[in-house]
Parts: structure tokens; sequence; C-alpha cells
């Protein structure tokens, strides 16, 4: 009954994900976390930054191992065609139509609305993982304390991409690295 399960929730979160695999966060979370808990909070936000470093698109790396944690192998297999299927089947149809009708002025608005709407669901799965990862807790209202090292690596990271346009990988390893120094090492204070 996994399988059937994970097939139908993964074709949901498909079919609903709109504007892509960042833009699913929160459908993702929301579902998975709040309503299956199949994953804590901390193990989202874990698979969110390892689905970041591995090649493939967050969508697809976090129904594979969502799927493989629940189901095994074949559990992988099904959340990774499931997540697909909807987006493969509505992308074909909206080419028809595009191709048709992409020209027509409500058509056009259409998605000059849609635009907006993706750009608040990236920014609400954002601000939930950096809450979760700068104070460690995505709850506005809960017990907050500040951790000041992500914090450091999260502002020093940023600064190094703007100021001096590093490829976002090698910047990723390096906080990788840097974190995993401090934090290995036994704390001064």
């Amino acid at each position: 009954m996994i399988y059937l399960d994970l097939f139908l929730t993964y074709f949901k979160i498909g079919l609903f994900s709109i504007g892509g695999g960042h833009a699913s966060l929160p459908l993702v979370q929301s579902i998975v976390v709040n309503e299956k808990n199949w994953l804590s909070m901390a193990e989202f936000s874990d698979i969110v930054t390892l689905s970041e470093m591995t090649p493939g698109p967050f969508g697809i790396n976090s129904a594979t191992y969502i799927g493989m944690k629940m189901g095994g192998v074949l559990g992988g297999v099904i959340t990774t065609f499931s997540v697909m299927l909807a987006p493969f089947i509505i992308v074909m149809i909206l080419a028809v139509l595009f191709t048709k009708f992409g020209k027509l002025r409500p058509v056009q608005g259409a998605l000059m609305g849609v635009k907006p709407a993706v750009t608040g669901l990236i920014s609400s799965a954002g601000i939930s993982i950096i809450l979760l990862a700068i104070v460690g807790t995505n709850d506005i209202a809960g017990n907050m304390t500040l951790n000041v090292t992500s914090l450091g690596i999260a502002i020093i990271s940023y600064l190094i991409l703007k100021r001096f346009k590093i490829n976002s990988i090698v910047v990723i390893f390096i906080a990788g690295f840097l974190g995993g120094l401090i934090y290995m090492l036994p704390p001064i204070w």
C-alpha cells in the first residue's frame, strides 16, 4: 500500500509544482513533513541542501530520496517516475495549446499573474530554511536561538557570491568544509 501512497503523493506534487523545483518546496514540505510525517523538518532541510549539491532538480532528487526511505529502491523508482509524469503530460498539452493560442492577451496575462505567485512560493520556502539554519526552528513563534556560526557562514557565502562572482558550487563546498571544521571542533566557550 505504501507504493500506491508514494505514487499518488508524488503525482500530486508533480501536478501542482507550478514554477519548477524550488516553487514546489512549500508543497513538498506541507505534504511530506506536516501531512504524511515521512520526514522531520530537519531532515527536509538536509534534503534541500543535498539536492542543491547534487546534479538534477530538487523535485526529482527529493522524490527519489523519500521514495527510497519509505519503500526501498522500488519506492525511489515509483516516486521519481510519478513526480515527472504529471508535468510531462501537462507540458505536452500546453505545448500544443501554446503554439495555437500563445499570442492571445489573456494567455499572456495569465503568465504574468503566475510569476509573482511563484516568487512568493519560493520566498516562503527559502525563509523557512533560513530560519531553520540560523535560529534552529522554522516556526517564528517557537523557541528561537541565534546560531551565530551559521549566520556568519551564510553572510560570508552571500558576500563572496556577490562581491567576487565565484561559482556557487565552489562556495557550497567551501562553506561545507568550513562548517565541518567548525562543528567538528569542540566549543571554545
